[in-house]
């Protein structure tokens, strides 16, 4: 299965080969472009659950599938979340040959684009303003890059798209970025793990599994729960010891 064999690549990653890399031109006249793909036995598809486009960046989850990307749309993978959303910021394949293929939509700054997938297993590149006005044109819809190895595939493919004139000197990659300084430690939140399930006694016994993990750091440094319900906040800064920062407690 994909995951498996994308697991079994950790151990076997290095960046000294050279991924194919390619752009994807729109048609003049079209917002969708329909995507070329080689012959694939599975998919990772990154969207959000049904229902949340466009404002589904927040919490963009991997769906996988099969030969039948269709089937996927009609499918629900993870009981605590929606059916998989059909438009996608990011792709993976898994195709026959053995390589991986990585397709990333890229867009300019008055303009999106996403992939789209269709009900009859059809793969789009789709761009658009969202708006009442059209987009400007832009030279790429989408970027790819293939490699056997599946970081390669994904490293290569982001590098593609920072190299692009519209693109370049806008952002950077993630490891060359500045984050606040919680994202350093490993961190746990309760809505990613239990949804609408919650209760004080699951946060409590999470908090007290969290303390005694052998994991790095001693264990996860901070975890969150801060909602309107309770209005309750709190952390787990080093094992043995529980901080509640917050207005409430369990």
């Amino acid at each position: 299965m994909f995951p498996v064999l994308a697991l079994a690549a950790l151990s076997a990653w290095t960046g000294a080969a050279q991924p194919r890399t390619s752009a994807i031109p729109p048609i003049s006249g079209k917002k969708a472009y329909r995507l070329p793909l080689p012959p694939y036995q599975t998919f990772c598809w990154f969207s959000a659950d049904r229902g949340r486009w466009p404002g589904d960046g927040n919490r963009v989850l991997p769906w996988f599938g099969r030969t039948s990307p269709g089937n996927l749309l009609d499918s629900r993978p993870n009981p605590s979340t929606a059916k998989p959303g059909d438009h996608a910021m990011f792709a993976l394949f898994h195709l026959k040959d053995g390589n991986f293929m990585a397709v990333l939509p890229v867009a300019a700054p008055d303009s999106l684009a996403w992939l789209k997938l269709e009900r009859d297993g059809t793969f789009l590149v789709e761009a658009g303003s969202l708006g009442t006005s059209p987009a400007k044109p832009q030279a790429v819809l989408a970027v790819t890059a293939t490699d056997k190895d599946i970081y390669r595939a994904c490293s290569a493919v982001w590098n593609k798209a920072l190299s692009l004139p519209f693109i370049k000197g806008r952002t950077l990659p993630r490891e060359k970025k500045i984050y606040p300084e919680p994202f350093k430690y490993l961190g746990w939140c309760s809505w990613e793990q239990y949804k609408k399930n919650i209760s004080s006694k699951l946060l409590e016994e999470t908090a007290k599994k969290l303390e005694a993990s052998p994991s790095p750091s001693g264990g996860c440094w901070w975890t969150t729960d801060s909602r309107p319900r309770k209005g309750f906040s709190w952390s787990v800064s080093n094992p043995g010891r529980t901080d509640s920062p917050g207005a409430g407690s369990p």
